[in-house]
């Protein structure tokens, strides 16, 4: 949500519409934004693996594979990777937010 007082207060100077965009709206809706797309990445990263399990390809495809194969010196690293990769994602993720706010 965006403080209309902080609008009203950059329009009170005399700023343009760009300005308003630059100094009133931007600063407060650029940590939702960010948030957002990390949520994003990171819901895309965790559906990519969870399509591969049902035979659409990708990681997720190679985890299935060795998970049947019981090829498990190719299944843990397939495994850690995902989850170190959504692990770090989630701490970018919040490490960003609590810079920006």
């Amino acid at each position: 949500m965006i403080d209309p007082r902080q609008i009203e207060g950059v329009a009170a100077h005399g700023a343009g519409w760009l300005q308003l965009r630059t100094f009133a709206f931007f600063p407060q809706a650029f940590p939702d934004f960010v948030g957002t797309v990390m949520y994003i990445l990171d819901h895309n990263l965790r559906a990519a693996a969870i399509l591969g399990l049902v035979g659409a390809g990708g990681i997720g495809y190679d985890l299935v594979m060795a998970m049947r194969m019981f090829d498990y010196d190719r299944l843990l690293p397939i495994a850690l990777s995902i989850y170190v990769v959504v692990t770090v994602l989630d701490r970018m993720s919040d490490k960003f937010r609590r810079r920006l706010i």
